[in-house]
């Protein structure tokens, strides 16, 4: 094996640090590259990363692109299983509250008629009727009872005062006889609020009236217009009360 050739001690010159420092020189240019190539390689890195970042920017850009996604509305409700709710692009934003003005039930229909008790009332005195044919003459007996009252006539009268006559009643205990003059006026009333009062006050005073009697279900239709036209503390103690009744 040959040994490396070394130079010192020739008149007094150091030939080991000049090889050095001629290496040193000679290798800048490679050093140079070198530092150039982990630059390029860093770069690279970046737009690689860029890159990514850029396409899934593009992703979340194509689901703006129809106006289905871009202007899509939702919808929730806060109690599903009571009231269900959806929304299309023509929504309009905001918070709703459903409101039960009533509980469900059978449809009555009113007369605006009123008769007399059936026992006190004779339809017809005498006649005949024909029966298979056979006609049968019927007449009144000698014991027959007349007709001894007239119709009971409607409450009649403005809004006000049919609201005044009814709380009267009311303050008398005599919550029956109020429901008459009380639904004439709420009738009477209906789109006067709420820049009459009375309005409120008579959907009110029916509703309490029909909760003091027992009927909590029918109470809550006309609590619930007086609670809309109205912010008396006194309403909604009542709506609550004749919720429980009506649950009970």
């Amino acid at each position: 094996m040959s040994s490396p050739i070394t130079f010192s001690g020739f008149n007094n010159i150091d030939f080991s640090s000049i090889l050095t420092a001629m290496m040193a020189q000679e290798s800048q240019p490679v050093q140079a590259l070198q530092s150039q190539q982990s630059a390029l390689t860093t770069q690279k890195s970046n737009y690689s990363t860029l890159a990514s970042k850029l396409s899934t920017l593009e992703d979340a850009i194509k689901s703006l692109s129809t106006p289905s996604e871009f202007g899509g509305k939702t919808a929730t409700s806060t109690d599903s299983s009571a009231v269900a709710v959806t929304a299309d692009a023509s929504a309009p934003q905001g918070n709703y509250d459903v409101v039960v003005d009533s509980l469900a039930r059978s449809q009555t229909t009113a007369s605006a008629t009123t008769f007399t008790d059936k026992d006190q009332t004779i339809v017809a005195s005498s006649g005949t009727l024909v029966i298979n044919g056979t006609a049968v003459t019927v007449t009144q007996p000698a014991s027959g009872k007349p007709e001894t009252g007239a119709a009971t006539p409607l409450p009649t009268g403005d809004g006000h005062t049919l609201n005044d006559r009814g709380y009267a009643l009311m303050r008398a205990g005599d919550y029956a006889a109020a429901l008459p003059l009380l639904r004439a006026a709420v009738r009477d009333l209906r789109g006067a609020g709420p820049a009459d009062p009375y309005e409120a006050y008579a959907n009110y005073n029916l509703g309490y009236s029909l909760l003091r009697l027992g009927r909590c279900d029918r109470a809550l239709g006309p609590l619930w217009r007086a609670r809309r036209l109205e912010s008396s503390p006194l309403v909604p103690r009542a709506i609550d009360r004749a919720r429980a009744c009506a649950a009970g």
